[in-house]
């Protein structure tokens, strides 16, 4: 069973069918369903974002419950490794949370983002992407 650290990108294709990775989030899901899943809680609230907006968050919510997400809180022993991250690869703190996860983890790293997968490849991570 491997452990999976997702980015928003992930959730986000799964849950909007008009989305450019939506098959690919769905298969992927598919082929991780025997596999622990965590998001950092930073990736969560990104997740949250459009269903709030729109207000369908509860049912959203109640429909993701189903993923049996670990959601990773961050805390002050996170804040060495993030800041290195985020200065080593440029990208957006919510692109880091998810590498950094899967550091942390010594785990997987899912995303749909092409500039993610060759960041985390680049430090030595395993990625799943389309």
């Amino acid at each position: 069973m491997a452990r999976v650290a997702l980015d928003a990108g992930v959730i986000i294709g799964l849950y909007n069918d008009q989305d450019a990775h939506h098959k690919w989030a769905v298969d992927f899901m598919f082929q991780t369903v025997a596999d622990e899943l965590h998001i950092s809680a930073l990736n969560y609230a990104e997740i949250c974002v459009y269903p709030t907006k729109n207000g369908v968050s509860e049912k959203f919510l109640l429909g993701i419950q189903g993923l049996d997400l670990h959601i990773a809180e961050t805390s002050v022993y996170d804040v060495a490794s993030l800041t290195d991250y985020r200065i080593r690869t440029t990208l957006r703190m919510t692109d880091v949370c998810a590498i950094q996860l899967a550091s942390k983890l010594d785990g997987v790293l899912a995303t749909t983002d092409k500039a993610v997968a060759k960041a985390a490849k680049s430090l030595g991570l395993e990625v799943f992407q389309p």
